[in-house]
């Protein structure tokens, strides 16, 4: 049986980032991939303009709606700190409960589901994939069979590398 292999790209920094802000669909990444960056096997890319951006100096890409960002509904674009003072209790809720669904957004676990599902789909060969941490985060927790409560838990920075490999199950390779 031939192997999967998923190389992970997350998009680069954006304003909405580095100003304390929760991610906005029309968000687009400050400057351009690193040079380190390769794409091996089918070029994926999510729908966004920040992973589009991202992606551009790999190749075509192939936009997948699968790798969308989480959707934060009403919180979209608001300052985690806005957030800290007006809505306590339900950001509390959300960063320590995976079933917590933002008004008019998408719960971390129905996130993980629908990531899960898509992994399922990709058949043996090579893939790259440039998108979100939230989907990355995602993607790891449930290819590894992680608890769903550890999405918090992990950081994946901008411009962050991650590879994925199934050959009867998944791994996490890290590369030095």
């Amino acid at each position: 049986m031939k192997a999967t292999r998923l190389l992970l790209l997350c998009h680069g920094p954006t304003a909405s980032q580095r100003e304390g802000r929760l991610a906005r669909a029309a968000d687009l990444p400050l400057g351009t991939a690193p040079p380190t960056w390769r794409a091996a096997g089918t070029l994926l890319c999510a729908p966004e303009p920040r992973a589009q951006a991202s992606a551009a100096g790999l190749g075509q890409a192939e936009q997948c709606e699968a790798l969308r960002d989480v959707n934060l509904g009403e919180w979209a674009g608001r300052r985690l700190s806005t957030l800290e003072q007006h809505q306590p209790a339900a950001l509390g809720q959300w960063l320590v409960e995976p079933a917590f669904t933002p008004p008019g957004g998408e719960s971390l676990l129905q996130l993980g589901e629908r990531l899960g599902a898509w992994l399922a789909t990709l058949g043996p060969g090579s893939y790259t994939a440039v998108t979100h941490p939230a989907v990355i985060r995602a993607l790891l927790i449930s290819a590894l069979a992680l608890p769903p409560a550890c999405f918090n838990r992990l950081d994946v920075a901008p411009w962050a590398a991650l590879q994925l490999s199934r050959h009867g199950h998944w791994r996490l390779r890290l590369e030095g």
